[in-house]
């Protein structure tokens, strides 16, 4: 069955075909939000001029016909209200057209069932499984009880943190990333960006091991399942800006140790806290996805982990741990199969979203005051 994904998440536009679960195409234009400061209707306005020009792109790359497709699978909850209507329109107008079942997907349960991705049918999956999933203002455990591709959240930081006189902000895993970039000075803008957190990253392959361990006074000071991303950010900031403040200069091995040091802190931290469900619920797998999870150190940690316990590890391929349209088009796929009788007639999914985040997405980023020093 040729499937066809559709996500217009926020800056985003994802588009796939998969074959079943196998991705034969994947685009993702992505749109930084900095460079529409101030010009809210620009963004959905370029993805409805390049709407057709994408779904065309993915599906000659998939050398196959928009006739072939058998399926459509469009994400319908999350975002902005302006952009996922634009995926949800196009999704239903050519399942009318052509006559094509179409399916509703949620944008975090396709990263949750990512790992379905590309699945081998001889690989099958053990259950309970405990899934991490994590993005810039995101992250969730949740918990996969059995193969009917429903979850149950058992953790969930919406991140959004509120201030009195200030407009929100988005916080998570990846924002933290992306606040370390502007401390080291290392930031491409004076704003959390996807840019800034790899900036990190890449940072963090020069650092030294065990210089820096910030993760051990943590656990003295604090508990380590509250897992709340504001205290674990007035945490981290607060202890590297007195590293920082201790040399007048501080050289580049020196930033790099310390990037490492915090990459080592907030997995260590992830770890923990996925452990601590792991065994309550006895999962016999444990799943990492979501853009987080493509980060090698934490990769490399829960690698070693679990190398050790008897439980199947299974880390997200890194071009589906970011926003793409194969994740969409996968979990679309498995919820038509198990659900025929519901969806084989279905040719139109209602929009889930709502303006209250378009007015949190205009203060967010568009009307955002002067920032104050991290």
């Amino acid at each position: 069955m040729y499937v066809l994904g559709i996500d217009t998440i926020l800056h985003d536009f994802c588009v796939a075909v998969t074959k079943d679960n196998k991705v034969l195409s994947s685009i993702v234009v992505h749109r930084r939000m900095s460079d529409f400061r101030g010009e809210l209707l620009r963004l959905p306005l370029l993805n409805i001029q390049d709407v057709g020009k994408i779904i065309n792109l993915a599906i000659k790359k998939a050398k196959i016909n928009l006739t072939d497709i058998s399926l459509i699978s469009v994400n319908n909850k999350g975002s902005l209200f302006s952009n996922i209507i634009i995926g949800i329109t196009s999704g239903n107008l050519l399942s009318e057209i052509y006559g094509i079942p179409i399916v509703e997907v949620e944008h975090q349960a396709a990263h949750i069932f990512s790992n379905w991705i590309n699945k081998k049918e001889k690989d099958k999956i053990s259950f309970p499984v405990i899934v991490f999933s994590a993005s810039g203002g995101h992250t969730s455990i949740n918990l996969i009880k059995k193969n009917n591709f429903k979850y149950q959240v058992l953790y969930d930081n919406s991140g959004i943190e509120n201030k009195k006189g200030e407009k929100p902000n988005f916080l998570g895993v990846g924002t933290l990333f992306s606040d370390m970039a502007i401390i080291l000075g290392f930031e491409k803008s004076k704003k959390r960006n996807r840019g800034n957190g790899n900036l990190i990253s890449g940072l963090a392959k020069r650092g030294r091991e065990n210089k820096y361990d910030f993760f051990g006074n943590y656990k003295k000071e604090n508990n380590v399942y509250d897992f709340n991303f504001l205290n674990i950010r007035k945490y981290i900031l607060s202890k590297i800006k007195k590293k920082l403040k201790a040399n007048k200069t501080v050289s580049l091995q020196k930033k790099a140790d310390i990037a490492l040091g915090f990459e080592n802190f907030i997995s260590d931290i992830i770890i923990e806290n996925v452990l601590f469900w792991v065994k309550k619920h006895k999962a016999k797998e444990v799943h990492f996805v979501g853009g987080v999870s493509a980060n090698s150190t934490l990769r490399k940690k829960v690698k070693k982990i679990f190398k050790k316990r008897e439980v199947v590890l299974r880390i997200a391929d890194k071009k589906y741990c970011t926003d793409n349209g194969g994740m969409i088009s996968v979990l679309g796929f498995y919820k038509y199969i198990n659900n025929k009788n519901k969806y084989k007639k279905q040719r139109k999914v209602k929009l889930e979203s709502d303006f209250k985040l378009e007015k949190i997405a205009i203060d967010q980023f568009f009307n955002k005051p002067k920032r104050k020093n991290i």
